[in-house]
């Protein structure tokens, strides 16, 4: 494979190795209490970037990939912004809290997308309830308070 892998390749294999680490990460440093919704994301996350892994594996191995072999920087570079609202729910959750980052971080994704404002607020709430309900309450899973409401407890 080597530097042939194509780029439907790598991304899978990004988001594989960036859920190993944060569960290893947080398997040593939280309680199993605190990991369990941690880990049921990241091992559901896994087993989609591996399935995603092994097919584009084997459409390389037909050859039936849609992929152009000069791989169009104009196209990669149209991902940016998709790749930075996944990657500014990580500050926002330190920062927020779980409870808040999540909500808020759909109602903005929605927005960014295209969405309109009563159809983005109607999302973020019902994730917002959800996740409170039915994993915070349901589950007893303890999130991550954030920075900010941790001062505020001081």
């Amino acid at each position: 494979m080597g530097g042939n892998v194509k780029r439907e390749v790598w991304f899978p294999i990004f988001i594989l190795v960036g859920f190993a680490f944060l569960i290893v990460y947080g398997l040593n440093t939280l309680s199993i209490r605190s990991m369990r919704f941690p880990l049921i994301i990241g091992g559901i996350g896994a087993v989609l970037a591996l399935v995603e892994i092994i097919v584009a594996i084997i459409e390389r191995k037909r050859g039936s990939s849609s992929e152009t072999n000069g791989g169009n920087l104009k196209e990669l570079f149209s991902h940016l912004p998709a790749l930075a609202m996944l990657v500014l729910i990580v500050p926002l959750i330190w920062l927020l809290g779980f409870l808040v980052a999540v909500p808020l971080h759909v109602f903005f994704f929605l927005r960014f997308n295209g969405e309109k404002w009563s159809q983005s607020f109607v999302a973020a709430v019902v994730t917002g309830i959800i996740f409170y309900f039915v994993i915070y309450l349901g589950m007893k899973i303890p999130f991550e308070e954030g920075l900010l409401f941790s001062y505020l407890h001081d």
